[in-house]
């Protein structure tokens, strides 16, 4: 059970016991929306002692809650910080071991305890670094409380912090109270995440030029009225970040609060620049589709306890009719190149070339539906002598990608929307399926399959409902993605995904990676008919859960107690001499738990198990690892009379680059 505590409204210390100590609620639950609403709703029972009293109005509440890793990005761009240093506390002064909210300021989350490992992703000549923690979150150390271990590159997206940090965890998050319900023997406060204090300023920003998506998030910040300005957030208690360069013209949030220019649905930030909104504490990152597809497939079939489910195709479109502009600033529409059989006039709409296969025939997508679903779409950028558009076949290109783009992201295909109830699921096979939706996040993809249609339809999830007494989900809601236009930047990121029919049944040429229904070497990492032949060969009579032995690393199929795989490796360590110590690179990727080592050495005319324990001493032979945290390194070590010849050692592990799908007690 983790454990809640209340702080004064004015609290800037969160690195005490609170007002009360911890609290003993009887219930209390997380719900954060895409884009939408995150607050906590915790119900506590009038107690003897007392604590309930400090439930008031405008009180502050910490609450584990889970958290995506954010990504960071650059201060002098839209890019993400690629270059970061995993390093552990050492001993060292409370003040310099304290994670600070902001680089200078005084705001306190959590007094790190010696040996925390974090992520530095920041560095300065001076003072505090900018760490991330899974378990206490994001915030600032003082340099000389770190002990540098490794540096990591990462890959250049919003899942390239996932290599060296989960991709979500359980952390300690900030609400605020703003209701209170009593009755005879419960007080119940509902209380939002502590980004909604922005609700209560209002900023005047306001611009009718091109702007680009930091620009304009600067802006809200930069023209605050009560709050001082600071963007970065070192006079501030909020900072916000970006990675999307795409434009858009004509803002206006003049006298708007803060939140709403943000998130309105319709004016706000993220929707003019189609940005996702990750927060953590008084961090808010506007990132372009941090979710990743993680080969998670469901079907859905009829009467299912604990699963609604709605397919609908009001936003379906199989043809669209882009629009740009003239130099004049008149509507410009394609021009062909196909024309009208009938009126023999230019076609200025395109149609979704996507193919699927339903009962074993290949048909088109629009044969699906009853008639052809038409769509304008008002481009962006697209007029004639600005934005690199020299004249109007250019534009008429730009258009046409544009459109083209849309089908891409499956507008053509029916819109599915699925709430998961975990409490209420079944036991049977069928239902199996949907506990893999556990191991997902807000933002993250899921296929779901559409038998009817030959197709998969890609989801986001976009709801997520979380138990913060017994931690774990009790719902999850997925919704059909329609990923619109954000310059460059549109595509998932991860492995592109074929929906459905995209391939003929009697073959075709594939222009993107396959995605597996399970993971290969790595997560969602595409593969090669030589893989995949290798992978079959590698199922069978092993003792790993079902995996062969290999010096490459392989699934054993199996779990581990918190749901994560269980990986397999056989390392050929050489030649041991007396008083001798080996080391081998694992090639795994951090680990986080070892479930089995065991090997073996030719010594003389025998077999010698590894480890191998004797009442002599130096007759042992032992193996451990080290670094397993970063860069594991398997470690051979033989005594006075422990050498052996061409050592095997066989690992079984956990990745920590894993989620944990299981609570463990």
């Amino acid at each position: 059970m983790s454990e809640i505590y209340v702080f004064d409204a004015k609290c800037e210390d969160f690195t005490s016991f609170g007002l009360v100590g911890a609290l003993t609620p009887a219930s209390c639950v997380f719900e954060e929306e895409a884009n939408g609403m995150s607050e906590v709703t915790l119900d506590h029972p009038m107690d003897a002692l007392g604590r309930y009293k400090a439930l008031v109005v405008n009180n502050l509440l910490t609450v584990n809650v889970p958290v995506r890793t954010t990504p960071e990005i650059s201060d002098d761009a839209a890019g993400f910080v690629t270059n970061v240093w995993i390093c552990k506390v050492q001993s060292a002064s409370t003040a310099y071991r304290t994670l600070y909210k902001t680089r200078t300021g005084s705001g306190k989350i959590k007094v790190l305890p010696v040996g925390t490992q974090v992520t530095v992703v920041k560095k300065y000549a001076e003072g505090r670094w900018k760490v991330k923690s899974s378990k206490y979150g994001t915030g600032w150390v003082h340099q000389d409380a770190l002990t540098e271990e490794t540096s990591v590159t990462l890959e250049n997206s919003s899942q390239g912090i996932e290599s060296v940090e989960p991709a979500w965890t359980i952390k300690p998050q900030v609400f605020r109270i703003y209701e209170v319900r009593k009755d005879i023997a419960s007080v119940t406060v509902s209380a939002r995440h502590i980004t909604y204090d922005l609700m209560f300023d209002v900023t005047t920003f306001k611009a009718s030029e091109n702007t680009t998506c930091k620009e304009a998030l600067a802006g809200i910040f930069d023209n605050l009225v009560a709050m001082p300005p600071n963007f970065l957030g070192e006079s501030t208690n909020f900072s916000a970040y970006t990675n999307l360069s795409n434009e858009y013209a004509g803002i206006d949030w003049t006298r708007i609060n803060p939140i709403n220019a943000m998130l309105d649905p319709e004016t706000g930030l993220t929707a003019l620049f189609k940005a996702s909104l990750v927060r953590d504490n008084w961090e808010m990152y506007f990132l372009n589709d941090p979710g990743m597809n993680r080969g998670v497939t469901v079907e859905y079939g009829r009467n299912m306890t604990g699963i609604d489910y709605v397919e609908h195709t009001d936003e379906v479109a199989t043809r669209i009719i882009p629009v740009g502009e003239t130099k004049d600033g008149k509507p410009l529409l394609l021009n062909g190149p196909a024309y009208d059989s009938i009126t023999g006039e230019p076609i200025t709409y395109v149609t979704s070339p996507r193919l699927v296969v339903v009962d074993g025939v290949e048909l088109s997508i629009e044969s699906i539906y009853p008639y052809p679903y038409m769509m304008v779409l008002e481009c962006e950028n697209c007029k004639v002598g600005s934005n690199g558009l020299a004249d109007e076949t250019q534009a008429r290109n730009r258009m046409r990608e544009q459109a083209m783009s849309m089908f891409d992201s499956d507008i053509d295909l029916p819109k599915i929307e699925m709430s998961v109830d975990f409490i209420d699921l079944g036991d049977t096979e069928e239902y199996k399926q949907f506990r893999n939706l556990e191991r997902l996040f807000l933002w993250d993809y899921v296929h779901v399959r559409h038998k009817a249609h030959g197709i998969d339809v890609l989801a986001k999830v976009v709801y997520i409902k979380w138990d913060c007494l017994l931690d774990r989900m009790e719902r999850m809601d997925v919704g059909s993605s329609i990923k619109t236009l954000a310059d460059s930047q549109s595509a998932p990121a991860g492995p592109a995904v074929i929906v459905g029919g995209g391939i003929s049944a009697s073959g075709g040429t594939m222009t993107g990676p396959l995605i597996l229904s399970g993971s290969p070497s790595e997560a969602l990492e595409a593969v090669t008919k030589q893989y995949v032949d290798d992978a079959i060969r590698n199922v069978g009579g092993g003792s790993g859960g079902g995996a062969n032995y290999s010096t490459e690393e392989v699934s054993t199929g199996v779990q581990w107690i918190d749901g994560k795989t269980i990986y397999q490796k056989v390392v050929h360590m050489g030649d041991l001499p007396t008083n001798g110590t080996l080391t081998k690179a694992l090639e795994s990727g951090p680990i986080s738990a070892l479930i089995d080592v065991r090997g073996f050495g030719i010594r003389g005319t025998g077999i010698r198990p590894i480890p191998y324990v004797n009442t002599t001493a130096g007759a042992q032979c032992y193996v451990r690892i080290d670094d397993y945290a970063t860069e594991p390194k398997v470690v051979l070590i033989a005594g006075s009379s422990g050498s052996v010849d061409d050592a095997y050692i066989i690992l079984q592990y956990t990745k920590s680059t894993d989620a944990a799908t299981t609570e463990v007690t």
